[in-house]
């Protein structure tokens, strides 16, 4: 079930921007994106937190000078390692992007979890998972109405038809 990326440019209205200190006790997730997607994490954002999967968010925001997003680029490995798991939010640009790809690489290299979350747009489901990869596929199960909290699904690689329910960030 991809993500339609116009429900997530809606829902990152949402999304309450600044910057929140690094509580050690959270867990460090991040979020492989094309730079040029970041309003579609931030609504990816907004419906964790409507799920109640909070985590500290180590993502590339636009709010970063030319500099700023070179040194974090150059300092990519480093936050692959330091993470606990990795998201890739995948769209038509991430599945072209040198920097994502390299990022995902190394991140199956020293394997870290990944958890690929494909998006659509215009009938199109962007997706970089071949069944050789062995990538985990995060969904979202949306409600039909605003009180009931949106259901991360989680689908392991090796048991294709069984999406197993996510109601805490350390399930992940």
């Amino acid at each position: 079930m991809a993500l339609e990326q116009s429900m997530l440019l809606q829902r990152s209205l949402l999304y309450q921007r600044g910057a929140a200190a690094v509580n050690p006790r959270q867990r460090r997730v991040l979020i492989i994106h094309n730079s040029e997607s970041f309003r579609l994490v931030e609504g990816f954002l907004v419906l964790m937190s409507q799920a109640a999967l909070d985590s500290y968010w180590d993502w590339d925001s636009g709010d970063y000078t030319d500099k700023q997003r070179r040194i974090r680029r150059d300092n990519l490995a480093n936050r692959v390692a330091s993470a606990q798991f990795v998201i890739v939010l995948v769209t038509e640009g991430c599945s072209e992007n040198e920097v994502c790809l390299k990022a995902l690489e190394y991140a199956k290299a020293i394997n870290k979890r990944v958890y690929l979350v494909e998006t659509s747009c215009d009938n199109h489901v962007y997706s970089l998972e071949s069944p050789k990869d062995g990538y985990s596929v995060m969904s979202f199960v949306l409600p039909l109405r605003g009180s009931v909290k949106p259901v991360v699904r989680v689908r392991n690689p090796k048991r294709t038809q069984l999406w197993r329910s996510i109601t805490h960030i350390s399930q992940l």
